[in-house]
């Protein structure tokens, strides 16, 4: 049901873009736009019982692409162990994202896309984990991305966004 829900309510935003709001007709690479973010991951699943994570931050750098936006960035968190038979460990998300943006009323943006990069942890050196070549591991992850653009100022916005990654670790 919440998959029907979320498919008419996406038709919505697509035909209110066509109809009334129109996209902007920004060639690719037409501009550049540069981004600081402070995050919060909330992760659920098992990893929660193992690590806690703190505040991370995030930079990228966004243009317009063909039929969308195109964004590069990286993103940082650092993972506290919550016992004392795991390390600690610093996480990297290197990664490219492509979204589309919804004009709505009052200026404000919606954007859907998706997001997937090299997901880079680096574990605290210590006596839990004897072998150097255990203190770093890179994955691949993907996920949807979906954000709210708020304008405050010429040129500048509050964004709110949210995605959700899969790092398909081993």
């Amino acid at each position: 049901m919440k998959i029907k829900n979320l498919v008419i309510v996406t038709l919505i935003l697509i035909a209110s873009n066509y109809l009334s709001f129109a996209q902007s007709s920004s060639q690719p690479f037409e501009t550049f736009s540069l981004g600081i973010n402070i995050q919060k991951d909330y992760n659920y699943g098992n990893f929660q019982h193992h690590w806690e994570p703190q505040l991370g931050a995030e930079v990228y750098f966004n243009t317009p692409f063909y039929l969308g936006n195109l964004q590069t960035g990286l993103s940082y968190c650092a993972y506290g162990s919550l016992g004392t038979d795991k390390p600690d460990f610093k996480s990297f998300l290197f990664y490219l994202q492509w979204d589309y943006e919804f004009k709505l009323p009052l200026s404000i943006e919606f954007s859907l896309g998706g997001r997937f990069g090299l997901t880079e942890m680096r574990f605290d050196e210590n006596d839990i984990v004897t072998d150097k070549n255990l203190l770093s591991e890179s994955e691949f992850s993907a996920g949807p991305v979906v954000q709210i653009k708020l304008p405050v100022y010429s040129g500048w916005n509050i964004n709110i966004s949210g995605y959700y990654l899969t790092t398909f670790t081993y």
